[in-house]
């Protein structure tokens, strides 16, 4: 007898399996947007230029370059993707009671990524960090709060990840025509 728990099981195995690595998101991007013909028909609902299924049904179908455009876009600091985790947040108020702590020395051993430089997503060239054993810092400052970010390794990769280096990629000036 199938049983939910089992069926969930195996779901969430496959998807966890595919998002575990770039490949296995370019995979699941490639079952959704390789098929030209179905493309169209969505860019015609939306009254965009068919142009673009094209590109984009072309690019999904090259697995390998599609990997290689994915590896081109990602942020990376020397040769490992990161994405930016919360690290603290500070209110400007000082009676508001809801700023996020620092993270501890643990945490920052366990997923700190660093390295001699860092590359932001896009077409953009590397830039060396302060050292050897550095890493990339981002702060945002608004009226109210300031928040700091650091580099983390990717750990899960979505197809959104692929759809935004897709989406770069192909708007960027050198691949038009």
């Amino acid at each position: 007898m199938i049983t939910k728990k089992n069926a969930n099981k195996l779901q969430n195995a496959v998807i966890k399996e595919n998002a575990a690595n770039l490949v296995g998101a370019v995979k699941l991007y490639n079952a959704l947007f390789a098929n030209g013909a179905d493309l169209k028909a969505i860019c015609k609902a939306l009254e965009i230029p068919a142009e673009y299924a094209v590109k984009v049904a072309a690019l999904a179908k090259d697995k390998k370059r599609l990997v290689a455009v994915c590896s081109q876009m990602l942020p990376k600091v020397d040769n490992t993707f990161v994405k930016f985790a919360l690290y603290s947040k500070v209110y400007k108020d000082t009676n508001a009671d809801k700023g996020i702590e620092a993270k501890t020395a643990d945490w920052c051993a366990e997923n700190v990524i660093y390295g001699s430089e860092y590359k932001a997503f896009g077409f953009t060239t590397a830039e060396s960090l302060e050292n050897k054993k550095s890493t990339k810092w981002l702060v945002k400052e608004t009226d109210e709060y300031k928040s700091t970010y650091v580099a983390v390794k990717i750990k899960s990769y979505s197809i959104r990840t692929v759809a935004k280096c897709v989406s770069e990629y192909l708007a960027h000036e050198s691949n038009q025509q």
